[in-house]
C-alpha cells in the first residue's frame, strides 16, 4: 500500500510520483492504491457503524432524520450517501433493535416501472438467508414515494478499509476471505441471483468469538443500478467501480454467475498484490484494459505469492467465461488449494482486532462450512503429516528382530523359510475365505427362506442400503402394529433433535423422546385433497380453478394450503399433523443423519437443489426412491410440510428473528430449497392462516396414534 501527497487540486501518488485526481482510489500510472484518496463514502455498497465516523458526518439539515417511515422505522442518524441512496441508522419501534435503511434516490428511479422491479429485486434478496450475505429485513414504498430497504447493521471494517490500512494481505487471509464471499455467492447463484458490483467496498469483515466472518452487502440493489443506467460515467458511479467489472459487463452483455467470479479475481488480486489489475485516468480506458488486455502477473508485483495462487487468481480473470471456474466454489476450492491448508495467522495482516483461526470447527454454520474445510476435504492429495502412519507387522516365528527382506536370484528355484511361511499364509486365508463364503451363502438362504424384511425404506441396491439397519424401526417385528394403508409404522425412541450444524433456529441438539406413530409415506396429493374438498365443501386453494387443481398435478402435492386447512383434512381423514418432533425423528432416524438417506448430498434423491432450479415446479410424489429411516419418502424438497407444534426457540437457545405469534413450524424445504436447507435439521416458522406468503410451496402429510 502507497501513502499519497494531497495538493490542492491533485494527489500525488507517493510511490511513482504521478499526478491524480482528488477523487482517485487508484493510481493513474502505477495503479497503487492511494491511501489519501478523498473519495466519498460509498453507501451503496457500505453499511458499518465503525467507519460512519470517520467517513461521512451527518448532514445538519436532513429533513430524513428523526422522521418515522409508515410508523415502524425511525430514522437516527445518516451513516453515508452515494450514487443509488443514502443509508441511515434506525431503530425498529415494534422491537427497539438498531438496523440500516438505504433508501433509494429518487433522480435515480427514472423507470416509471421501477418501483416493481426494486420490490422484485428486494424479494430476491431477501432469499438469502446465508450468514456470509446482510440479511434484508423488509422493503417498500412509502406513501410519499421513498423507496427503501431494511437491513441488518454490520459491525466491521470493509475490506477497502483493511487494505488500505494493511497493503497486500497474507495469501492465508485472502483466501479465507475469498472462500466466504464464494460462500455467499454460490448461495446466491443456486437462486439464480448475481450480485454484479463485487468489490472491497461491499465486503465487510468483522472479528468475533467464532473467528473472522465476511459479509458480502448489497444483493439485489446491484442490478437496480444495472437496469436504470444507460452509460458509465467517469466514476462508475451508476454501474459500479469499473476496475472489478467482468469483459462482459463492460460490453453491456448479459450477466451470469461467471461474472461475480471474474469480480472476486479481481478483489482477490488486489488483496495480494495491493492494487488492482487494470487502471486508467478514465473508466472508459479501464473498460476497455478488462475486455482487451491481458492481466499482469501477480508475482511481478508480489514476489511473495506462490505460482499456485497466482494460476488459480489469473484462471478467475480469464476473458471468455467459459474458462473461468465455473461454479464460487469451485474456484473457493483453486484458491483453498493454492495456499495449501497452511496455517493461518491474521494477526499479522490486520492488528485492528481480527480474531486468531478457529480451532473448534464443531460450531460452525451449515452454511459456510464448506469455506472452513481444510485442503483435503475438496479431494486434494493429503499432505504427508495428513497420511496414516506406517504399519510395522511383527515378525515371524518368534523372532525379535526385524524381518530382513530379501531379493530372490534369478532363476533359483529355494524356497527360503519366509516363502514357505508367504505360500502357507495364502493358503489359509483361501481356506477361510472359502468356509466365510458358505457360511454368507448359508445365512442368505436362511434369510429368503424366513422372507423379505418388513417395512424397508429403500429398494435393493439403492445407496440407503446402508441406513437401513440403523434405521429407526430397525426391521418389523411381530409386535408391531400393521400401518393403516398408505402410511409407515415409526416405532419411536429417544433420538437427539436439532444440530450444532445448523442454522441459530436448529440450536441446540436436545434429547427428545417419542412415542411410537404411524406417518404417511408420501404428502397429501392435490387427488387426495380434492376428495376432502368435494366431501366437505371446503374451500379449494386459490391456484385451483373451478374447484379443481391444474391439469397434470393430481400426484404433486397439494399446496397453497393454510395450517388450518392442513389440520382439517387431516381430521376429516381420522388423522393429525405431525409434531416436530415426530417429523424429525421420521426424517432421521435415531442415528440422527443430516439427510433422509445419509449424512451428505446425493444428486437424484430429492426436488430440491440443482433438480428442483431445473425442474422450477414440484414433482410427482414417489419420483425419488431415497427413502427416510421411518420409510416415508419425499420428506425432503418438493413442498414444505406443516407441522402440528408451535413456532418457538428450542430449549436452551433461541430464534435468529423475533416472532410475529402463532406462526406454525414448517420442515423439510422446498424444491426451491439449496442443499443447505433442504435438510432433516431445517427448520422455519408460518404464518398459520390470514398471510398467504409461502403457502404457495407448502403442503404437509398426516399422521396418526398407534393406540386408538
Amino acid at each position: 500500500m502507497t501513502s499519497a501527497v494531497q495538493t490542492d487540486k491533485t494527489m500525488i501518488c507517493s510511490s511513482c510520483r504521478s499526478p491524480n485526481t482528488l477523487d482517485a482510489r487508484f493510481c493513474n500510472n502505477c495503479g497503487a492504491t492511494l491511501t489519501g484518496s478523498n473519495s466519498t463514502f460509498d453507501a451503496d455498497t457500505l453499511v458499518t457503524t465503525t467507519e460512519a465516523t470517520a467517513e461521512a458526518q451527518t448532514p445538519q439539515n436532513d429533513p430524513l432524520i428523526g422522521r418515522t417511515i409508515e410508523g415502524k422505522y425511525r430514522i437516527d442518524s445518516s451513516i453515508g450517501a452515494g450514487g443509488m441512496g443514502a443509508v441511515y441508522r434506525s431503530t425498529r419501534l415494534l422491537i427497539g433493535d438498531e438496523v440500516a435503511i438505504k433508501i433509494l434516490h429518487a433522480e435515480r428511479v427514472v423507470d416509471p416501472h421501477a418501483s416493481e422491479r426494486f420490490r422484485r429485486e428486494a424479494q430476491a434478496a431477501a432469499r438469502l438467508k446465508h450468514p456470509n450475505a446482510v440479511s434484508i429485513y423488509d422493503f417498500g414504498v412509502s406513501s410519499d414515494g421513498l423507496q427503501y430497504l431494511v437491513m441488518e447493521l454490520i459491525e466491521g471494517k470493509s475490506l477497502r478499509e483493511v487494505t488500505r490500512q494493511q497493503g497486500p494481505l497474507d495469501a492465508s487471509l485472502a483466501a479465507e476471505v475469498t472462500s466466504q464471499v464464494c460462500a455467499a455467492l454460490d448461495d446466491a447463484h443456486r437462486q439464480h441471483i448475481v450480485h454484479r458490483d463485487i468489490k472491497p467496498d461491499n465486503i465487510i469483515l468483522n472479528s468475533s468469538a467464532a473467528g473472522l466472518r465476511v459479509k458480502v452487502l448489497d444483493f439485489g440493489i446491484a442490478k437496480l443500478r444495472d437496469d436504470t443506467a444507460s452509460h458509465l460515467t467517469q466514476t462508475g458511479s451508476v454501474m459500479g467501480t469499473p476496475h472489478y467489472m467482468s469483459p462482459e459487463q463492460c460490453l453491456g452483455e448479459e450477466l451470469d454467475d461467471r461474472a461475480d467470479i471474474y469480480s472476486v479475481g479481481v478483489v482477490l488480486f488486489e488483496m495480494l498484490c495491493g492494487r488492482v489489475p487494470f487502471n486508467a485516468p478514465i473508466s472508459t480506458a479501464v473498460v476497455v484494459q478488462h475486455v482487451n488486455q491481458p492481466p499482469p502477473p501477480l508475482r511481478t508485483i508480489n514476489p511473495s505469492i506462490s505460482s499456485q495462487m497466482e494460476a488459480a487468481v489469473l484462471h478467475a480473470l480469464e476473458k471468455r467465461r467459459e474458462a473461468r471456474p465455473q461454479t464460487a466454489i469451485a474456484f473457493a476450492r483453486e484458491v483453498t488449494a493454492a495456499v495449501s491448508g497452511s496455517a493461518v495467522d491474521y494477526e499479522k495482516q490486520w492488528t485492528g482486532g481480527v480474531p486468531q483461526p478457529l480451532v473448534d470447527k464443531s460450531t460452525d454454520d451449515e452454511r459456510t462450512v464448506e469455506k472452513r474445510l481444510p485442503l483435503s476435504a475438496f479431494d486434494s492429495p493429503k499432505s504427508a503429516k495428513e497420511m496414516a502412519p506406517t504399519v510395522h507387522l511383527a515378525s515371524l516365528s518368534g523372532s525379535t528382530g526385524p524381518v530382513t527382506p530379501g531379493r530372490a536370484k534369478a532363476g533359483s528355484g529355494a524356497v527360503t523359510p519366509t516363502r514357505r511361511r508367504v505360500v502357507a499364509r495364502k493358503y489359509a486365508v483361501v481356506a477361510l475365505s472359502i468356509v466365510f463364503l458358505v457360511t454368507l451363502i448359508g445365512f442368505v438362504s436362511w434369510r429368503v427362506f424366513l422372507g423379505p424384511e418388513v417395512n424397508s425404506p429403500s429398494k435393493p441396491g439403492s445407496d440407503n442400503a446402508n441406513v437401513v439397519s440403523d434405521n429407526a424401526n430397525r426391521g418389523k417385528t411381530r409386535e408391531d402394529p400393521t400401518p393403516p394403508q398408505g402410511m409407515a409404522f415409526v416405532r419411536g425412541g429417544t433420538f437427539m433433535m436439532g444440530s450444532n450444524e445448523g442454522d441459530q433456529d436448529s440450536k441446540p441438539p436436545h434429547s427428545v423422546t417419542v412415542k411410537p406413530f404411524f406417518i404417511d409415506i408420501y404428502e397429501a396429493t392435490c387427488e387426495d385433497y380434492k376428495k376432502f374438498v368435494d366431501d366437505k365443501g371446503h374451500q379449494a386453494p386459490q391456484a385451483w380453478s373451478n374447484g379443481s387443481y391444474p391439469s397434470g398435478a393430481a400426484r404433486q402435492p397439494v399446496t397453497g394450503v393454510s395450517w388450518e386447512d392442513a389440520d382439517a383434512y387431516a381430521r376429516w381423514a381420522g388423522k393429525r399433523l405431525p409434531t416436530e418432533e415426530e417429523w424429525e425423528f421420521a426424517a432421521r432416524g435415531q442415528n440422527g443423519l443430516r439427510y433422509p438417506w445419509g449424512n451428505s448430498w446425493k444428486p437424484g434423491c430429492a426436488n430440491a437443489d440443482e433438480e428442483g432450479q431445473a425442474r422450477k415446479r414440484m414433482a410427482d410424489v414417489g419420483s425419488h426412491n431415497c427413502g427416510s429411516p421411518s420409510g416415508a419418502m419425499d420428506m425432503i424438497g418438493n413442498a414444505w410440510e406443516w407441522t402440528a407444534s408451535d413456532w418457538v426457540p428450542y430449549p436452551g437457545g433461541h430464534l435468529e428473528y423475533p416472532t410475529k405469534g402463532g406462526e406454525k413450524v414448517i420442515r423439510g424445504g422446498s424444491w426451491e430449497s439449496s442443499q443447505q436447507y433442504a435438510t432433516s435439521i431445517y427448520r422455519s416458522g408460518l404464518t398459520r392462516s390470514g398471510e398467504k406468503t409461502g403457502y404457495d410451496k407448502t403442503g404437509f402429510r398426516c399422521a396418526k396414534d398407534t393406540l386408538p
